[in-house]
């Protein structure tokens, strides 16, 4: 239950600093971060076949009944995620509204009382 508050930050863990200096941070992250995808709505993230270096490929196609799709590069490899990635995500730095702080709090007591009513 505790692990459905607590969101993780993972951009900051794959390109770490990407708040202050967001086009340093993205040219050294653990991913390849590509443009004009606005285009695509079918994509494919499956191993790349290397030797050494394990990598994730991106493929796409631009209409869902095209019948290929077309390469769209390496997305990350193992040696760009451990260049940057150290241990685990740290939990998202929290934002607080009256609105959300009230709703949070409602929803809470509704999962609550489904994890101790007679239905649990």
């Amino acid at each position: 239950m505790s692990n459905l508050w607590s969101v993780r930050n993972f951009w900051d863990w794959l390109a770490p600093d990407i708040r202050a200096n967001k086009d340093r941070a993205l040219a050294s992250a653990a991913f390849v971060s590509y443009e004009n995808l606005s285009n695509y709505r079918d994509f494919l993230i499956q191993p790349e076949s290397r030797e050494g270096n394990s990598a994730v490929g991106l493929w796409a196609k631009q209409f869902m009944t095209d019948p290929d799709y077309k390469y769209m590069g390496t997305l990350t490899t193992k040696l760009m995620f451990e260049s940057c990635v150290s241990g685990v995500p740290r939990p998202t730095d929290l934002t607080a509204s009256e609105q959300k702080s009230r709703r949070e709090a409602n929803v809470r007591k509704v999962f609550v009382s489904l994890q101790r009513g007679q239905l649990r």
